[in-house]
């Protein structure tokens, strides 16, 4: 993680923090897949969760999980095919870090593809939480503080909007004449 630095003293304390969390949370779903019922005998024995309304909902959500788990069981796919969607997801969410490379490539800026794809992995974990609906604002500001080590600034805004068009607004262009093609032809039929 230290290629995510190089020289952006500033972002250490959140860099740092963001893997933490996403370290916890990974090792959290883990322990929900592959020890359902030890994890909840766990929260269950936590005597807060058990009073109050946020606890009860705790505990709500926890028990919809393991049916729900239980169910996927009950398909006969289990963990193998539990493990083969996260391997879908984090090549999903890989390539999608490799546009801002692809974008600078194309560019003509050299920079290490591995720091690259690590600074869109982080911007894309702010955008997350982001409280604007599809990050807006939060994406552009973030690609902009992101990638100023980076990109020059005389392209550092034409990286932005290119970047901006490959990541959300292209997928939402693509989705939407998808949409209208199918609602055009259940209205022929």
């Amino acid at each position: 993680w230290y290629l995510i630095l190089d020289g952006d003293v500033a972002l250490h304390g959140l860099v740092k923090t963001l893997i933490i969390m996403v370290g916890v949370t990974a090792l959290v779903a883990l322990a929900i897949v592959f020890f359902p019922r030890p994890l909840t005998r766990l929260l269950i024995g936590i005597r807060p969760l058990r009073r109050g309304r946020v606890g009860r909902r705790i505990l709500r959500t926890i028990a919809r999980y393991r049916t729900t788990l239980q169910e996927f069981r009950g398909t006969g796919r289990g963990r193998k095919a539990w493990l083969a969607n996260v391997v879908v997801s984090v090549a999903t969410l890989f390539a999608r870090c490799l546009i801002g490379a692809v974008l600078l490539a194309s560019l003509g800026v050299t920079a290490d593809v591995l720091e690259v794809v690590a600074r869109q992995a982080l911007q894309f974990a702010v955008m997350t939480v982001a409280p604007t609906p599809g990050g807006s604002g939060v994406a552009e500001v973030t690609t902009i503080g992101l990638m100023a080590g980076l990109v020059p600034s005389a392209l550092l805004i034409s990286y932005t909007v290119l970047w901006r068009i490959f990541t959300g607004y292209a997928g939402i262009a693509i989705g939407a004449v998808v949409v209208m093609r199918d609602l055009f032809r259940a209205q022929l039929t």
